[in-house]
């Protein structure tokens, strides 16, 4: 059976009765441009009123906002499958915008998130208390879990653990090392800090002193900030080089290593 046919005012094809929307205002009860052309000019309107259409929405849902919550309730049941999904999916898709988005909003207000944390923190402190003792037996191998053991053991037994610590630092030279030094950057401030091995630098410069430029043993070698803590220097494999002890004590922080091979 042939359907009855129409012209659309806009793009004049001849398309079935079916191609075209509803209207109870016209004679014959069908819009006047076909279903295509509509959804190109509703596009089209979109793209130029964006900011009046967000604000008309905005007002709307405020004006009814009970009723515009239960519908949202209503829809998200219905169709929850689909929309975590469609979630997921976005979340993967736009991670690092979301990501760059969320922290400059967070600096951005972070007294206003630092209240409202430590008010919610005070107000449900025995309800999360409760939840985080029941994800540490659901979760015994999470490494904040470990962490979180490991803090207590060390109030339990403070002499034990300050023994360990000095046993472990004692056995591993170079970690600890690598963490007073980045140590000293934040005490002073540093406007970027990196996690620097010493080895990687020492191997960089070939064991070489950059100011005397004679080679120094790696048991006796140390880092030297190029533009010094004290005068903003960052703690970066760009702002450290190898020096020997004696170079690097003379040196001080208020010359360049250019400047100080000028001394007599």
């Amino acid at each position: 059976m042939d359907l009855p046919e129409k012209r659309c005012c806009k793009c004049k094809q001849t398309l079935p009765v079916t191609a075209f929307w509803k209207d109870r205002r016209t004679k014959d009860g069908l819009c006047a441009a076909c279903k295509t052309c509509n959804g190109a000019a509703n596009a089209k309107y979109h793209r130029n009123n964006r900011p009046h259409i967000n604000a008309r929405r905005k007002q709307h849902r405020l004006n009814h906002l009970e009723r515009e919550r239960e519908k949202g309730k209503v829809r998200y049941w219905k169709n929850r499958e689909k929309i975590l999904a469609d979630n997921k999916k976005w979340y993967r898709k736009y991670r690092e915008k979301r990501l760059a988005y969320m922290q400059a909003y967070y600096i951005a207000h972070k007294p206003e998130r630092t209240a409202y944390n430590q008010a919610y923190h005070l107000l449900h402190r025995a309800f999360l208390n409760l939840q985080a003792r029941f994800y540490r037996l659901l979760h015994p191998d999470h490494p904040s879990v470990k962490t979180f053991r490991y803090k207590e053991w060390e109030q339990r037994y403070p002499e034990k653990a300050r023994h360990c610590r000095k046993v472990w630092r004692k056995a591993h030279p170079e970690y600890s090392r690598n963490h007073n030094f980045r140590r000293r950057a934040r005490l002073w401030n540093a406007p970027e800090i990196e996690r620097i091995k010493r080895r990687d630098i020492y191997e960089r410069d070939n064991g070489r002193c950059h100011i005397c430029h004679r080679h120094v043993p790696y048991k006796e070698f140390t880092l030297d900030h190029i533009l010094a803590l004290s005068k903003g220097g960052a703690h970066t494999r760009l702002n450290l080089a190898v020096a020997c002890r004696g170079c690097n004590s003379r040196m001080g922080a208020g010359r360049f290593p250019a400047q100080f091979r000028l001394l007599p």
